[in-house]
């Protein structure tokens, strides 16, 4: 028997507890920052704020403007999956039969990764949250064979998640032709969490060990894939194309090439949550950043020049922003909270 769950609580839980950030000691010198191209980070006059409103979230958003997210439906209960292009309305995805659905990424050419939510079922009744991919907006969803949460999908369809397995948590991959394969962790550990990869199927996430817990990197040697640990002090939470990670150190948002290798300029209590292809522009939250107001609740786009923005606020009903995808015309997808209340799906367009 069946009863229904709500996705939005157990998913994102499980989503923000495999990418959340540490924070250590202050570094004692900032590294010198490299010159960057000068585009996508533009002045908080030049957004276009596009709040859509039914409650939810954008996840991601890529370089033809196509973003995915998670929508209430208007029936108000229950979330779902949904796509829409810059302007445009949403499309909610296929449930394949599931209660409720959330879309966590999107590739170029119009192909989603998340989850559906199929209710409480087995002896003893537990979530059966499974991971899912549509391969673009009108398909039906394909669906793993595991419990668990897809994160992330690359140009070719390989996908990236969690699976939860006899009380575990295990970093998978899914070349969707086949079966998923569950990740190896690190000499000494146990548990895994996958949640990104990039055109060369590199995989970030994080791994428990005999030290603890560290975020690694994967890659396959023909046989298997190998983990290996990301150091300088990073906790790596996107990555780009060429291979180089994004997140927090020391308690500010960072770079690393994959090790700690410089600072977006944002100011402490800030971390990168994602990354353009190119890996020169980041957005996250920042709570007090060095330029623009501080908020509880704020959110930047920044590159690696030191140019920063603080993504505005339309008015006082507005509070907190959450920016969780950015393409590399500039565009930022996430959400804002309406009267401290609920947060709907939101987009910064700087009209490029």
């Amino acid at each position: 028997m069946r009863t229904r769950s709500v996705l939005s609580v157990v998913l994102l839980a499980c989503a923000l507890s495999a990418c959340s950030a540490g924070e250590g000691a202050a570094p004692t010198a900032r590294p010198q920052l490299v010159q960057a191209p000068a585009r996508a980070v533009y002045p908080a006059s030049s957004y276009r704020i596009t709040a859509l409103p039914d409650t939810g979230w954008l996840s991601d958003i890529n370089e033809k403007h196509y973003m995915v997210g998670t929508i209430s439906t208007r029936a108000g209960s229950w979330v779902n999956a949904f796509a829409l292009f810059r302007g445009g309305t949403p499309k909610l995805l296929a449930s394949g039969g599931a209660q409720a659905s959330a879309a966590m990424a999107v590739n170029s050419g119009g192909a989603i990764t998340g989850a559906l939510d199929f209710g409480y079922s087995g002896t003893p009744l537990s979530p059966d949250i499974r991971p899912a991919v549509w391969s673009n907006a009108s398909s039906a969803p394909l669906v793993a064979p595991l419990r668990g949460v897809a994160y992330d999908i690359n140009d070719a369809g390989t996908v990236v998640g969690t699976a939860i397995k006899a009380g575990g948590q295990y970093g998978f991959v899914w070349d969707t032709a086949g079966g998923p394969v569950l990740l190896p962790p690190l000499r000494g550990g146990t548990n895994s969490n996958a949640f990104a990869i990039t055109a060369d199927r590199i995989i970030l996430g994080a791994s428990s060990s005999s030290s603890g817990w560290q975020y690694v990197l994967w890659k396959y040697n023909g046989s298997t894939w190998l983990p290996t640990p990301i150091t300088g002090g990073i906790s790596a939470l996107a990555i780009d194309e060429g291979n180089t990670v994004v997140g927090q150190t020391a308690g500010q948002a960072s770079w690393g090439k994959p090790n700690h290798a410089g600072f977006f300029g944002v100011g402490f209590q800030s971390y990168a949550s994602a990354v353009t292809k190119d890996g020169w522009v980041a957005v996250g939250p920042a709570w007090s950043p060095v330029a623009g107001p501080a908020s509880s609740g704020n959110s930047f786009v920044a590159d690696r020049s030191g140019a920063v923005t603080m993504l505005p606020i339309p008015n006082f009903v507005w509070t907190t922003v959450t920016a969780r995808g950015v393409n590399k015309c500039g565009v930022v997808v996430g959400s804002m909270t309406y009267n401290s209340m609920a947060a709907h799906p939101t987009y910064w367009d700087p009209g490029c």
